[in-house]
């Protein structure tokens, strides 16, 4: 029995902890666009993000994408590091933001740089990322570091196609 109490007491706060993020959801920012916050506070912040439900998505979708105008694209990512983003999805009655895909322009960097880079600029977690090296036929190779807690998973990819990051919330 005593066996028994001093494993559950080992073991169980470390399962607790492998599971919990080490910066909060709403700490982590790019460009303005964070987890949770209201689709409809970016676009009145930002005139490059226009929700219009009618014309870009269909009531059977489950998540709903926001469309980017070009236009204004260099005016909100002024001073950023960032190519474009690729896309930001939002709950359709709540209007918060569930995920987004962002592309930059560090393709000369190391994909251990690329990843530092992101980690510094944008305060993501230090430890618990995972590596894999992946190769496919038509693109070649691609390196990938991946973090996953119980808020977010983050997915940070370079290769021939580029260097991006997607930020999914669970």
């Amino acid at each position: 029995m005593k066996k028994i109490i001093l494993v559950c007491i080992i073991i169980f706060p470390s399962m607790l902890y492998a599971n919990t993020c080490s910066v909060a959801k709403n700490e982590i920012k790019v460009a303005d666009v964070s987890l949770g916050d209201s689709i409809n506070d970016l676009a009145r912040k930002h005139k490059a993000i226009e929700v219009d439900n009618k014309i870009i998505n269909r009531m059977s979708d489950k998540d709903f994408l926001v469309f980017i105008n070009q236009k204004y694209k260099n005016e909100w990512l002024y001073g950023e590091p960032i190519e474009s983003f690729n896309f930001i999805t939002y709950d359709k009655k709540s209007y918060k933001i569930k995920s987004f895909g962002v592309t930059f322009g560090f393709d000369n960097f190391t994909p251990d740089k690329f990843k530092q880079t992101l980690i510094m600029l944008y305060g993501l977690p230090k430890k618990g990322w995972i590596y894999s090296k992946i190769s496919d036929p038509k693109y070649g190779e691609a390196v990938e570091y991946n973090y996953k807690c119980n808020e977010y998973k983050i997915r940070i990819s370079q290769s021939a196609l580029g260097s991006s990051m997607q930020i999914l919330g669970n």
